[in-house]
């Protein structure tokens, strides 16, 4: 990239344009070597992936049951029990495969996760090249990239990392200098788009908006003509919606009534008012699934959740302003949390005042990296967003290794020895400081991520399994990792008949379910072990008390 003098700051424009002023051979020679280090970095990507999948293969997550779940209805081609609105379908049909092909359901998600993370990696690099930054850069934000997805795949069972994966490669197809003039350009990146969707629906109101960003870009610092951007965008989005438009019928028909998705009402819907119970019912109430479901968490979409709008009243709008505002900071706070020293967050700030207020023109431009930050911010702004929800937005990392890369090398690009100093002892704190998280992520990852939930439900399954006790289970077993109920009884796929905010004796014994799931310190314990109607297995699973008690939760038996 060609080094522009300090009062006149790098163009975040197409890279076409940074590439057309290098020499040829250096050109070539800088391609090579990217290739080289883009293969070198790719094999030892998937030798992490494949090294983490074993000591991370028992982990469960709710929404990865679901996933799981569904993938298994495809594979034995059971409808309409594999249709959801709730949840893309692509991971499923990922897994599906693997699980055709005999592998265990546990193992074909760690696989799927793993692809997932590939896909991540190269979208990362795919968008990181888009953008006018050295070599140096390029290459190491793909590095970072690929650490960070190796925690990540194993982490949660989700579709987080493809769809952003997917969302990055669309991205930089409409960041190519081909693709305002070249139809065919627009129509490959909305197909890229369109099966964003399908990993996830969050990414259609993304295509909008980060198209919406981009276009504007080429129109205005461009100086692009007008009509070609738009017609070009238009295209896009048509391309887009053609792709996902078969499984928005699929969705219509199965619920009798357009749909294109059904999480963004519930997101919505538990964000409400405090005035009534608006938690996800599948985790208050107790009911039983549909038949051939473990849980109803597979298609949360029927359930009686109490959907609201904030135009019902001045306090439900004053909530969801309030909702808005929490949310805002938490995003900041999820988006600093890709680094140590939060230098993210850092260099999209110093993004929007090189905007702001230098004096050339061409600085304008930098407002790109921060608008494309803010595109998933701003959709899951008045939803449901908790600090624990940084999945969310994998599409922001390289856009902020981007920026803040850009803005070093802004600061750097000077005849000024000192400042040039300054510039990159900056840039090596921030080099360290998202280089270390990865790195620890890493670690983790190979080691494996520790999950009482999931160890606790595992090994209950197989006791369980070992003496002939299996049945439809009740009750959370809430412990650090999820609810190891829902866990027992995937693992010996068995219904999960939930739980209630107040679980008590007489809820569990009207439940119908065989096995009551609880965590040892419940205050419910000291109630079933003193109902008659309710056997504590702890003699029948374990050889003692003190190795029961090692165990979190505690499992009755249901005399009926």
């Amino acid at each position: 990239m060609h080094i522009q003098p300090a009062d006149c700051p790098n163009e975040i424009r197409p890279r076409s344009a940074a590439r057309d002023s290098q020499k040829p051979c250096d050109r070539q020679r800088s391609r090579l070597t990217g290739l080289l280090v883009a293969i070198v970095v790719g094999v030892v990507h998937v030798l992490f992936l494949a090294w983490a999948i074993w000591p991370n293969r028992n982990n469960l997550n709710p929404d990865g049951i679901s996933y799981l779940r569904l993938a298994t209805y495809y594979a034995e081609l059971k409808s309409p029990l594999m249709i959801s609105g709730y949840w893309g379908p692509m991971l499923s049909w990922i897994a599906a495969v693997w699980i055709k092909l005999g592998v265990p359901v546990l193992i074909a998600g760690r696989v799927s996760m793993a692809l997932s993370a590939i896909v991540f990696a190269w979208g990362a690099r795919s968008l990181l090249r888009a953008f006018p930054l050295p070599a140096w850069a390029q290459q190491v934000g793909f590095g970072l990239a690929a650490l960070w997805s190796v925690f990540w795949s194993i982490e949660y069972i989700s579709p987080d990392m493809l769809v952003c994966g997917l969302m990055c490669f669309g991205a930089a197809r409409m960041l190519r200098g081909d693709w305002l003039a070249d139809r065919k350009q627009n129509v490959v990146s909305g197909a890229i788009w369109g099966l964003a969707y399908l990993a996830k629906a969050v990414a259609l109101p993304m295509a909008f908006a980060v198209g919406a960003v981009i276009a504007w870009l080429w129109h205005w610092r461009e100086k692009r003509n007008g009509k070609q951007v738009w017609m070009g965008l238009g295209v896009t989005w048509i391309a887009c919606l053609a792709v996902g438009l078969p499984w928005m019928a699929v969705l219509s028909v199965h619920y009798g009534k357009p749909t294109f998705s059904t999480s963004a009402a519930i997101a919505h819907a538990v964000v409400g008012p405090p005035d009534v119970e608006r938690y996800h019912p599948y985790a208050r109430t107790i009911h039983k699934p549909e038949s051939g479901r473990i849980t109803v968490w597979e298609d949360p979409s029927t359930m009686s959740y109490n959907y609201w709008s904030p135009f019902e009243s001045g306090e439900y709008f004053k909530h969801q302003l309030k909702v808005m505002r929490q949310n805002a900071v938490t995003v900041l706070v999820l988006l600093g949390g890709f680094d140590v020293l939060h230098t993210g967050v850092i260099g999209l700030a110093g993004c929007l005042l090189l905007a702001f207020l230098h004096k050339h023109a061409a600085a304008r431009s930098w407002l790109l990296l921060p608008c494309m930050a803010a595109c998933p911010a701003l959709v899951y702004l008045p939803v449901y967003v908790q600090i624990v929800d940084q999945r969310y937005f994998y599409f922001c990392y390289p856009v902020i290794w981007a920026a803040v890369c850009g803005v070093v090398t802004w600061l750097a690009a000077t005849r000024i020895e000192l400042r040039r100093v300054i510039a990159w002892v900056l840039g090596g704190f921030a080099f360290i400081s998202f280089v270390a998280p990865a790195v620890l992520g890493l670690m983790v990852a190979l080691t494996g991520l520790p999950d009482p939930a999931s160890q606790s439900a595992s090994d209950l399954a197989v006791r369980l399994r070992g003496k002939g006790i299996v049945g439809p289970v009740v009750g959370s077993g809430m412990v650090a990792g999820g609810r190891a109920g829902l866990y027992v009884a995937f693992l010996l796929d068995q219904p999960w008949y939930g739980d209630t905010a107040e679980p008590s004796a007489v809820e569990y014994e009207k439940s119908g379910a065989r096995l009551v799931v609880v965590n040892r310190r419940q205050s419910v314990v000291t109630e079933l072990d003193t109902h008659s109607a309710f056997h504590c297995l702890d003699e029948r699973l374990f050889g003692s008390e003190e190795e029961a008690s090692l165990c979190p939760v505690k499992v009755y038996e249901l005399r009926h």
